[in-house]
């Protein structure tokens, strides 16, 4: 199960449109992960809206907002379009997703068991670590809870300590640094990794 600190899984998913993406070409920068149950329901309408209404101000934190749920393609376009979503739905119909974020959970309605998405929300940062995790998420005043995390932890990175020359600080580890840049081994490098990807200058993927 996917916590803090974990690299999300390289995968390739199924979206709205009918496209086949890489979730690491979808996620691209700065993130936001949110699964909800259902489409088109009151609570994962309400929380979509809330996205909706909040895109301008997570564009200008640098993050992609992103949708998951076990849902057919068709649905999510549907469900897109009668709502004016604006970002990806993401179709995660064999459950793999839910599986790896350790989403898809044992719930309980007046005694009844049965498996159903954990309603749970994931803050990605460019090198596609996992800063912030959310479950049993409630609904009311969730986006703007997310909305400022995402805001404070780039602040963080902003205005916290930095390393006056990060090129000699990885060349100390050994790191080849022209061309491949390839991610050092040394622990120094799990103190400048998170830096540098939440700024979106951290390789994605080692090329080694």
């Amino acid at each position: 199960m996917i916590d803090i600190g974990d690299r999300i899984p390289d995968r390739t998913v199924a979206t709205d449109g009918g496209a086949t993406v890489a979730l690491f070409d979808l996620v691209g920068g700065r993130a936001v992960i949110y699964f909800y149950p259902k489409d088109d329901t009151p609570g994962c309408t309400t929380e979509a809206q809330g996205f909706r209404d909040a895109i301008a101000d997570f564009a200008a934190a640098s993050v992609t907002v992103i949708g998951v749920s076990k849902d057919g393609v068709a649905k999510h376009d549907r469900f897109k379009a009668k709502h004016n979503l604006p970002f990806t739905l993401i179709s995660d119909a064999d459950g793999t997703l839910c599986e790896d974020f350790g989403t898809w959970v044992e719930k309980s309605m007046y005694g009844r068991k049965y498996f159903g998405i954990d309603r749970a929300t994931f803050l990605v940062d460019a090198g596609g670590v996992v800063r912030r995790v959310w479950r049993k998420v409630k609904v009311k005043g969730h986006v703007a809870e997310v909305l400022e995390a995402a805001r404070e932890f780039r602040t963080e990175r902003l205005n916290g300590p930095r390393c006056a020359s990060p090129i000699i600080l990885l060349r100390s580890c050994n790191s080849v640094i022209n061309g491949s840049r390839r991610l050092p081994s040394s622990g120094l490098a799990e103190t400048v990794s998170p830096i540098l990807a939440w700024e979106g200058t951290w390789p994605q993927k080692s090329t080694t």
